[in-house]
């Protein structure tokens, strides 16, 4: 049976408002740009700050791929978005992101991702793919999230 979510969490080695702001601000300094529509490795990944704002990749030739829009934008403490890749926009599934001060420069990051009632049948046949990938692109976050 597939799990009605992707969960993953890590604790990172920075202050919440950092790890909210690379997240989020920074994302394409960590994005790996293998996990972009385009496949154009010098694609710009972007999060627009707010309740319905865009993520998005542009390509070096100006071609904007929609990836997902903005639902939760609480900084520094939590965010979430409808995620249209492996989907579509009329059939997003559901992307959160929490995070937690455990002082001392250390912050706990929570991800769901979460689909079967959303996507039915889509979700069982990437659901994979999605852990898969969260793994690879939650590894490439929390190399750049260090003491400041």
């Amino acid at each position: 049976m597939i799990p009605n979510s992707v969960e993953r969490s890590m604790t990172v080695r920075c202050s919440i408002t950092t790890a909210f702001q690379v997240f989020s601000a920074q994302l394409n300094q960590w994005w790996p740009k293998s996990h972009s529509r385009s496949g154009d490795p010098n694609t710009t990944v972007m999060i627009e700050p707010w309740i319905g704002g865009r993520l998005y990749e542009r390509t070096q030739a100006g071609v904007e791929y929609l990836w997902g829009q903005v639902i939760i934008w609480e900084p520094p403490l939590r965010l979430a978005y409808h995620w249209y890749l492996g989907s579509s926009s009329e059939q997003p599934s559901r992307v959160a992101i929490s995070f937690t001060d455990l002082g001392n420069h250390q912050t706990r990051v929570d991800v769901f991702h979460r689909g079967p009632e959303l996507i039915g049948a889509i979700w069982e046949r990437n659901f994979s793919i999605y852990a898969a990938s969260w793994d690879h692109i939650l590894a490439a976050y929390t190399a750049v999230c260090v003491i400041e």
